[in-house]
């Protein structure tokens, strides 16, 4: 395996802790889109560029939730 194919599988793996904590913190939904987007850069570089676009896809729903989180956070 190359070194983009472990980061990818790492932060993959981070996809996923960060979606099983969701509902615990608002900060989870932000960590997801982080890891989502280093997911799509290193598909990016290994030439998968379909589950690149995916990845995005996830990023940006993520970040979404969180910005949405944050402006009720502080309203409250």
């Amino acid at each position: 395996m190359s070194v983009p194919s472990y980061v990818a599988l790492i932060a993959f793996l981070a996809m996923v802790v960060f979606y099983a904590i969701e509902n615990r913190s608002r900060h989870s939904a932000l960590g997801f889109s982080i890891a989502a987007t280093v997911v799509a850069i290193s598909e990016f570089f290994l030439d998968r560029w379909p589950f690149a676009i995916a990845a995005l896809g996830f990023a940006g729903v993520a970040l979404r939730r969180w910005c949405s989180a944050r402006t009720r956070g502080s309203r409250t």
